[in-house]
């Protein structure tokens, strides 16, 4: 997966001594870091999206990601995803939830290097509920996901 080295992620607390628990967050993890990478490359077709997403999920992936492309953007700054929780809804299908702190995190215009500031605010602070299923190869995919703005603090 492509990174930037204008981009810091850091995924605070990501980790369990539950191996179950673990496998869905490093899946999670990687989930949204291909995310990023596409957005790094510009684009929504890259395998790595469509290996850790799937259904509802990989079309607002698809379209978050062309958003980017469209607008000639990449990402810069720090971003820390922190908080996650998984809870278990059956075999196979699982629920993690994570915030993230965006307070220094921004788009930035690919040609010009222009960065597109916003000032911190309890928006700033955003909480993403995955729905994930396990594929036959083992892999939690991202079949269903939303986020909401102000639901997390620092």
């Amino acid at each position: 997966m492509k990174t930037d080295k204008n981009f810091k992620e850091e995924f605070e607390n990501w980790s369990s001594k539950d191996q179950k628990t673990n496998a869905v967050l490093l899946d999670g993890k990687l989930q949204a870091l291909a995310t990023n990478s596409a957005i790094f490359t510009s684009d929504p077709d890259a395998p790595e999206v469509a290996f850790y997403n799937d259904g509802p999920a990989l079309r607002s992936v698809h379209e978050w990601v062309g958003q980017f492309k469209n607008k000639g953007h990449t990402l810069t700054g720090y971003l820390r995803y922190y908080k996650p929780r998984v809870k278990f809804l059956a075999e196979n299908y699982v629920s993690l939830s994570y915030c993230t702190d965006e307070t220094k995190a921004f788009s930035k215009e690919m040609k010009s290097g222009k960065v597109h500031t916003t000032e911190a605010s309890a928006k700033s602070y955003v909480l993403y509920i995955l729905g994930m299923k396990k594929g036959a190869n083992g892999v939690w995919k991202t079949d269903a996901m939303s986020g909401e703005r102000g639901r997390c603090t620092a």
